[in-house]
């Protein structure tokens, strides 16, 4: 394929949220500065949960330098994967349940991540926006 400026022509950007390691003893970061400029410049957008990479030796002014939107909490990245989702997800035409419903689904998966992250495990049918 065609590449234009890094990246293959044609191709979406994503938006690549990393969240802070939550189990005790765990100082891997699943993003570092490093790796979000190799990824912004394939065209993508990263976002960092505030303190994800300071047991890993990355402060959160590595990351602001390095262009990454550095968000609070394991919510705010949480919810800006569901936000790009939602703008750019373009449903499978042969699946036979309606689009409106596919997305609902895939944001109330990440809604229920973010419960699971917190402690308090919901059923995906018990999630709602």
């Amino acid at each position: 394929m065609p590449r234009d400026s890094g990246r293959i022509t044609g191709e979406k950007s994503v938006k690549i949220g990393a969240l802070a390691e939550i189990f005790d003893g765990e100082n891997r970061v699943a993003m570092t500065p490093d790796s979000a400029v190799q990824l912004q410049k394939l065209g993508h957008v990263c976002c960092v949960q505030a303190g994800a990479g300071l047991k890993a030796g990355f402060p959160d002014d590595a990351y602001k330098a390095a262009g990454v939107e550095v968000l609070k909490t394991a919510k705010a990245v949480v919810e800006a994967a569901a936000e790009a989702m939602a703008g750019d997800f373009a449903p499978m035409s042969d699946m036979r349940a309606s689009s409106g419903y596919r997305m609902l689904t895939a944001q109330n998966l990440m809604r229920r991540y973010f419960h699971d992250l917190n402690g308090t495990p919901v059923s995906v049918l018990e999630v709602t926006p």
